[in-house]
Parts: structure tokens; C-alpha cells; sequence
């Protein structure tokens, strides 16, 4: 297998028929490490080890060893294969998993090298022509891409009412501070080093006698929590 291979996309067939296009090398990960237990929890059971040597000849190196996990993950074995750089190790684990699947040891779900081959094998799952299918297919992604962007617009409307309120409260937090017996009701509490519900009821107590400047009740309960942090 050649590294350029891991990237290229490939299609697979996901819940309601829809397809799901990935990488080469992701769908591999995904469906063909035959994960187990192991002391670090679910993990490959092929997996890779980097070894220090350091010979008497004083030549000191490093190797990328493959290792298993055993059949019930808590026999941890030298597999007998190493490589010199990590880059050939984690090929050969690819192969590894490239074989897991052709052989029925890991996931067994297809990846299909096209849209078209896989809106073709849609077709014979559910006895369709594939015209209908293309047309199905072409309606989920304009819905994907609908949802995309509403995802899209809601983070951003988001992220600008956070800025918006961020300054607001800063300002009716600066507004508060200026009430001098404010100022000395939370000096109080503070002084008075307390804690538990003692001290939450006497911060209460400061501010719902703090002056409602701005006429709105929540302004000194969003404001308190920037206070008091």
C-alpha cells in the first residue's frame, strides 16, 4: 500500500441509505483495527511500540516495534516485526487492517471508490432503478448542506450575542461598583471570611439591596456572577 492511498475518498453506506464520504486510511481505522481491551482501555490490538536501544557499541538507535495485545488483551506480545522509521510501522499496521477486513476479522462494512458505484449498490439493496436513487441522493446532500449552513449562521449569531453581552454586563457591572454601600456590603462578606450558605445568604442579602439603576432584575444576577469570581 502506498501512502497516497490513505488519502483518497471513498463512500460508504450509512443509516437510511445515506452516503457518507471519508478517507481511505479513516475507513481502515474505523473498520478494520479489530479493537480489544487493553490497560488503556478499548484500543487496537495491533499497535506499535517505540524501542531505545542502546548497544555497548555505544550506537544508540531506535526501532518501531509491532506489538499485540493478545487474545483477551492482557497478554501483551513482541509480534516478531520492526520497522526504522514510524512512518513504515504505521503502513504496515494499514495493511494489517486492510487484511483484518478482507478477511471478516473487523467491521465488515463496504467502501465503495465512487459515488455513482455506491449509489449502485444502494440501488440493488433496495430494488430501485438508479435514477430514483441518484435523485435521493442528491436531495440528502442539498438537506446537508441547508443544515450546514443554519449550523453556520447560529454560531455566528452566537458568538456575536456572547461579544454583545460580555460588554453589556461589563458595563452594568462597572455601574454597580460605583454604589458605595454596595461595595461595602460585599467587602463585608469577604472580611468577614465566611463560608457554605452563611455566605451565599449575606451576598444575596447585598445584592437585592443594591439599587436597581439600570430597572431590570436579571442585570445584577448576570453582573454578580463576574463580581464575585
Amino acid at each position: 500500500m502506498k501512502i497516497e492511498e490513505l488519502t483518497q475518498p471513498v463512500y460508504l453506506i450509512g443509516d437510511n441509505y445515506q452516503i457518507e464520504e471519508t478517507t481511505y486510511g479513516q475507513y481502515l481505522r474505523d473498520y478494520g483495527a479489530d479493537e480489544t481491551t487493553s490497560p488503556n482501555g478499548i484500543a487496537p490490538r495491533i499497535h506499535i511500540r517505540q524501542i531505545e536501544h542502546a548497544p555497548s557499541d555505544g550506537n544508540y538507535c531506535i526501532s518501531y516495534e509491532i506489538w499485540s495485545w493478545g487474545v483477551s488483551g492482557n497478554h501483551p506480545r513482541y509480534t516478531g516485526t520492526s520497522f526504522d522509521t514510524e512512518e513504515e510501522a504505521q503502513m504496515h499496521l494499514f495493511d494489517v487492517f486492510e487484511s483484518n477486513i478482507a478477511n471478516g476479522k473487523g467491521d465488515t462494512t463496504s467502501c465503495y471508490y465512487s459515488k455513482e458505484e455506491v449509489m449502485e449498490s444502494i440501488a440493488d439493496m433496495r430494488n430501485k432503478p438508479i435514477n430514483v436513487i441518484r435523485r435521493y441522493v442528491q436531495y440528502c446532500e442539498f438537506i446537508r448542506a441547508q443544515d450546514a449552513q443554519v449550523r453556520i449562521q447560529t454560531q455566528e449569531a452566537d458568538r456575536l450575542y456572547k461579544i454583545e453581552l460580555k460588554e453589556r454586563v461589563k458595563a452594568e457591572v462597572d455601574t454597580i461598583m460605583k454604589d458605595e454601600q454596595f461595595t461595602l456590603d460585599i467587602a463585608s462578606v469577604y472580611a468577614a471570611e465566611i463560608t457554605g450558605p452563611e455566605k451565599s445568604l449575606m451576598l444575596a442579602h447585598a445584592f437585592t439591596q443594591l439599587p436597581r439603576i439600570s430597572g431590570k432584575f436579571s442585570d445584577w444576577l448576570r453582573s454578580s456572577r463576574i463580581i464575585v469570581i
